[in-house]
């Protein structure tokens, strides 16, 4: 926490990416958020199997089958998919909740009601999706540290996703990438 501590008055966003490993503990994770929510800082977490004691994150990314474990329940459609994000989004008292669906693309779900889907940016061929996930966030909290709008930063984390997947490996996207593919989509 003293390392964190030192830290948080140089930084402008803060992602939680969960694992399972232990190493965001209950008292960090009190004092991260708090601190973040008293200095406007927005936060996103990407919890693999429990993210539910994220309670207070700003934003929250989970893919459909990470949605279906948190509500404990199957989501055969595309209603049942909608009705877990909103109960997850109550339930963590969120900004947002971004679901990201593979082929489908991801779905925006903020607080006051608006529901955004975006479709996946480039159907090029897919290599590997490793790594696809961390880059949506972090594009996401880059472009909301910025003041971009929730949807926005959204929608440019979708197409740094889809640049990450046509690389093999886990890989990178550079800002001339983002620049270049966001030319294309203009």
């Amino acid at each position: 926490w003293q390392y964190i501590k030192g830290l948080l008055p140089k930084i402008g966003g803060v992602v939680l990416s969960d694992y399972g490993c232990g190493t965001i503990t209950e008292k960090i994770k009190t004092k991260l958020l708090d601190y973040c929510q008293k200095k406007g800082i927005p936060t996103i977490v990407d919890s693999r199997y429990d993210i539910g004691r994220f309670v207070g994150v700003d934003y929250v990314k989970q893919n459909d089958a990470e949605l279906a474990a948190a509500v404990g329940r199957s989501l055969p459609d595309e209603d049942a998919l909608y009705d877990a994000a909103q109960e997850l989004l109550q339930r963590l008292e969120a900004q947002g909740v971004l679901i990201t669906r593979g082929e489908k693309g991801m779905v925006l779900f903020e607080k006051n009601g608006a529901i955004h889907n975006i479709p996946v940016s480039d159907r090029s061929e897919v290599y590997d999706v490793s790594g696809a996930g961390d880059t949506c966030v972090a594009v996401v909290i880059l472009a909301l540290a910025a003041g971009v709008e929730p949807v926005r930063a959204a929608e440019l984390s979708n197409i740094a996703a889809g640049i990450a997947v046509r690389k093999l490996g886990t890989a990178t996207v550079s800002a001339r990438e983002l620049r270049d593919a966001l030319g294309q989509h203009a």
